[in-house]
């Protein structure tokens, strides 16, 4: 029986729980994560040596999540950096090379014990390329059989190998030619032996390096000390030191030390099994194909909607990712254990700016400095530096140019001063502005002018370019809500998107497409193109639908070409995923698709002419502003939409046909059945409810 050291037990129980606590007050956001990697780690981490195989987490999620950082702090708080390795799959340069040297690295110092595998950016390690076919990945073999059994096998080769077999031989023939060796050390034939070493070109000094003192002249070793350092490497950890090495062969003669190097010389050369069954696992990643919304690169969409959305990504979606990338089998060696980041939310990125702007205080205040920051502060960095899909990254450095660029010098004026006053920091468009505060009375104020790139493209520009886009976001928000009974979240007449002068964001509560809707979604999308002929007439429409024609167009032959929903039955074949776009060649359905395409617009047109009154205020109100949310919307639509009832907008899926159709059906069906059928009806679903 395995004897437990009940202190060391104590120890890492209480090391795995302040690590849980330390890593939630320094990461935000991630709570979850936070629990699913600890309560999967604590197994190994308490009792590794029960583990056969090792422990594989997944963690997915959008870049500047804080993946690869949370494992780095998480190996720091466990005192586990020595048996740490991560490993970079994203590196281009040599990337074949490097992964194989550093998983050889691996062996032997650290084959066999408790150690963590970290594989980074692994969506680059992809065997499949976008078209299913297979990709010649073979320098990560040894990756997926790391993530199989544990175990992998190495050839190691050296620079040292060469060497070695040419040192063989040469000893060899030395004793050959009565070169007599006792205890490591040429008793005869001295001088024959160092002028033929000299002949053949071979350095070979008669001291050591290792020995104790100075070498005595009659110090004739066999084995120079020269090739210490060689053999270590060789002997694959059958040494421990150069000094081992050296203290082995001064016990031999001149047979057992080329037997010895010859066994080291094989030795090198035969494969050699990694043992990493006692090893955690991470493997990390960006999966674009699961977090749809990783392209947009929109600073103005809402975090709290990117948010959501995250939340809404499963194993499940992950595994369907993951199948265009990698193989079934591959995906199976990934295990269950698939750890999913949300993108961060408005409170979150609110609260890391928090928690940057409390570090710089803390730092100052070691210099005796209080420094202040007003909310206002927070607010104009978010502002400034949030793009929701990117994560932290950017908003780190928004934080240095705002605050960080200018403290130096706001921190050196107050110390020569002298006056012990605090520093306020707050933001008063255009100006951060620095108030210098003693015993609650102002001492003196100091203003930077700040200028706020995405801040200024935001700004509304009342301009021509500023009222068609009102118009013509104004026109798919209204469609939204009339024909679909979507609220919009947001519609925005300006943006800092260079590829959108504005934007409308909807969020349809259900998750499927039905054929009855199929000409209100069209419309929706034309939305825009209708209102600009509504408000400014036919000859002025102008060219800003082009993606919506694209997106439209593609949602048809998508219903046509895959769904079934065309006159058509049958899944349609297309040249390419970018055909999509396009109106396709075959003139069946290219005329069916040109007729949804005219009906559709002609819907969102009458539509439109109906609620003429509330387009016109509505793209009135966004042609000043550079914004409206959802509760101005549901205003304007009480004042002037017509026969247009807000209380009938759609919440959630729970409001809609099928199910209440089904229920309905039912008790139809029950209701015309004998009374027996009804008994055997209560015994069936006895049978399978959960209980039973």
């Amino acid at each position: 029986m395995m004897e437990i050291n009940t202190g060391i037990l104590q120890m890492k129980r209480a090391l795995l729980h302040d690590a849980r606590i330390q890593l939630k007050k320094e990461f935000v956001g991630i709570d979850y994560v936070i629990d699913e990697v600890l309560n999967n780690i604590t197994p190994w981490y308490l009792f590794p040596y029960l583990q056969e195989r090792p422990t594989i987490i997944n963690l997915w999620g959008l870049t500047g999540v804080g993946k690869s950082s949370l494992v780095n702090r998480l190996i720091h708080l466990l005192d586990f950096e020595n048996k740490y390795f991560r490993f970079d799959l994203g590196e281009t340069f040599d990337r074949e090379y490097s992964v194989k040297k550093k998983l050889a690295n691996l062996f032997p110092t650290n084959s066999g014990i408790p150690m963590i595998l970290a594989f980074d950016e692994f969506q680059h390690a992809r065997t499949l390329d976008d078209v299913g076919g297979e990709l010649d990945k073979g320098f990560i073999r040894s990756i997926w059989e790391i993530l199989d059994s544990g175990k992998f096998t190495i050839n190691h080769y050296s620079r040292h190998q060469a060497s070695l077999s040419q040192l063989i031989s040469m000893l060899t023939f030395m004793l050959g030619q009565g070169v007599v060796v006792k205890q490591g050390k040429v008793v005869e034939r001295q001088r024959y032996f160092y002028s033929t070493l000299n002949e053949r070109g071979m350095a070979y000094q008669q001291s050591t390096k290792l020995s104790k003192g100075k070498s005595k002249p009659e110090d004739h070793f066999f084995v120079s000390s020269i090739y210490m350092d060689e053999l270590l490497d060789l002997s694959l950890g059958r040494f421990k030191s150069e000094l081992d090495v050296k203290a082995t062969i001064d016990t031999m003669d001149g047979p057992q030390t080329v037997k010895l190097l010859q066994e080291i010389y094989d030795r090198s050369l035969a494969p050699q099994t990694v043992d990493c069954s006692q090893s955690i696992v991470f493997i990390m990643g960006n999966l674009d194909e699961a977090y749809s919304m990783s392209h947009d690169l929109n600073p103005d969409i809402s975090a709290d909607a990117f948010h959501e959305q995250s939340l809404k990504i499963n194993i499940s979606t992950i595994k369907n990712a993951l199948a265009k990338r990698f193989r079934q089998e591959q995906i199976g060696r990934l295990g269950n254990c698939h750890i999913i980041y949300p993108a961060f939310s408005k409170a979150s990125f609110e609260a890391i700016i928090q928690l940057e702007l409390t570090k710089i205080q803390n730092k100052v205040k070691e210099l005796g400095i209080e420094l202040h920051f007003d909310k206002s502060i927070i607010s104009v960095i978010y502002s400034e530096g949030v793009f929701p899909t990117q994560g932290v990254r950017p908003l780190y450095t928004t934080i240095h140019q705002i605050i960080g660029s200018r403290l130096g010098k706001i921190i050196s004026e107050q110390i020569l001063s002298k006056d012990n006053a605090s520093i306020h920091i707050s933001w008063s468009r255009p100006d951060l502005v620095i108030d210098f505060i003693s015993e609650n009375q102002p001492l003196r104020t100091q203003r930077y002018t700040l200028i706020l790139s995405l801040g200024k493209l935001r700004e509304s520009t009342h301009d021509d370019m500023q009222a068609i886009t009102a118009v013509h976001e104004a026109g798919h928000a209204i469609l939204s809500m009339v024909l679909l009974k979507v609220l919009p979240q947001i519609v925005q007449s300006v943006s800092a998107d260079d590829d959108s002068a504005g934007f409308v964001y909807s969020k349809v509560p259900w998750k499927y497409i039905s054929r009855k809707e199929i000409p209100s979604r069209i419309a929706v999308m034309l939305g825009g193109l209708a209102a600009e002929e509504v408000v400014f007439g036919k000859d002025r429409v102008t060219t800003g639908a082009s993606s919506d024609l694209c997106k439209a167009t593609k949602f048809i032959n998508h219903l046509i070409m895959e769904s079934g929903l065309g006159d058509s039955l049958g899944y349609f074949q297309y040249e390419t995923k970018a055909s999509l776009h396009h109106l396709v060649a075959d003139e069946r359905h290219q005329g069916q698709a040109e007729k949804w395409l005219e009906e559709a617009y002609l819907l969102a047109l009458n539509t439109l002419k109906t609620q003429q009154s509330w387009l016109i205020h509505l793209a009135d109100f966004l042609s000043d502003n550079s914004l409206a949310g959802p509760e101005q919307l549901k205003q304007m639509a009480l004042v002037y939409a017509s026969q247009f009832d807000v209380d009938k907008l759609v919440q959630s899926d729970t409001q809609l046909y099928y199910r209440a159709q089904l229920k309905s059906l039912v008790n139809s069906v029950n209701n015309e059945m004998p009374a027996f059928w009804h008994e055997s009806a209560l015994s069936l679903n006895r049978i399978n409810s959960p209980a039973a």
